[in-house]
């Protein structure tokens, strides 16, 4: 088993990436889920595909660590709370559309990350 396969076991089976009773792994393109994927969670780790697809690797990796460390919490981390806006702002508003990339650049340009 290769190193990228060894951390996608490791944190599936809830040694890290933990969050309540939910085990999730989103890494570039792949999400790995240890729960059913619902609707909202879901939309949450397709808003990190699109933020690694504009940020590539290198540049989400240092601002979600970034994030973390400054902001002390799971919930502080700019990338993470761009995802939770975005999922409770499609729950709100089930009839009206958005672009999830477009939102993601929005916050890129205003340099909320």
């Amino acid at each position: 088993m290769g190193p990228f396969f060894s951390i996608i076991n490791a944190k599936v089976r809830g040694e890290g990436f933990r969050r309540g009773n939910s085990t999730i792994l989103t890494f570039v393109d792949t999400v790995v889920s240890h729960e059913a994927f619902t609707d909202r969670l879901l939309l949450r780790e397709l808003v990190r595909v699109v933020q690694y697809e504009k940020l590539g690797l290198k540049e989400f990796a240092a601002k979600y660590v970034t994030g973390f460390l400054s902001g002390g919490s799971y919930e502080a981390i700019p990338l993470e709370m761009n995802a939770h806006e975005l999922d409770d702002r499609c729950a709100a508003a089930t009839t009206k559309a958005f672009s999830v990339a477009d939102e993601v650049q929005r916050w890129i340009d205003t340099r909320r990350f």
